[in-house]
């Protein structure tokens, strides 16, 4: 899947605002397949700057769900959306 450099959404900036869950974007029935792989690819990047920081001891806010664990979700709703992409 490519990531376009099209206009960015708020969605796209802040995945994690919008939708509790990766597969709540996948559920988002007004965004297109591209803005779904964007938003993805997004969240991706930062939960691997919070895993990164999680390396170097820098502790999480709140109760906030584990990197490793949304990076999981993440790439299973990748992989379902890719599926989806190429199914007839």
């Amino acid at each position: 899947m490519g990531h376009k450099s099209e206009e960015v959404t708020e969605g796209e900036l802040n995945p994690e605002k919008f939708y509790k869950t990766p597969e709540a974007v996948l559920a988002d029935k007004k965004l297109t397949t591209e803005q779904k792989d964007k938003i993805l690819h997004c969240w991706e990047q930062e939960e691997i700057a919070l895993m990164r920081a999680e390396g170097e001891n820098m502790t999480l806010q709140g109760d906030a769900p584990q990197p490793a664990e949304v990076m999981d979700k993440i790439k299973k709703a990748e992989k379902k959306l890719e599926r989806e992409e190429t199914s007839p």
